[in-house]
């Protein structure tokens, strides 16, 4: 898995889904709406783990923005 690169100013969807190819067309999808999809992933777990994973990466570049005067 290669990290993501992650921009902050596009909405975020976690896309949860067990079938791969819906969940392939589901972030084609948003994809074509101007949304990031994150995932896909397949079960409750690893939604939960992603989730905590792009929370605490998110807070880790808030608190950067912070502690930099910007």
């Amino acid at each position: 898995v290669k990290p993501a690169v992650i921009n902050m100013s596009v909405p975020r969807v976690l896309v949860v889904e067990d079938e791969s190819l819906v969940a392939l067309d589901i972030c084609k999808s948003l994809k074509r709406f101007g949304y990031e999809p994150i995932g896909p992933v397949s079960s409750a777990e690893a939604a939960i783990a992603t989730a905590k994973r792009i929370t605490k990466s998110g807070n880790k570049r808030k608190n950067r923005r912070t502690t930099n005067g910007a």
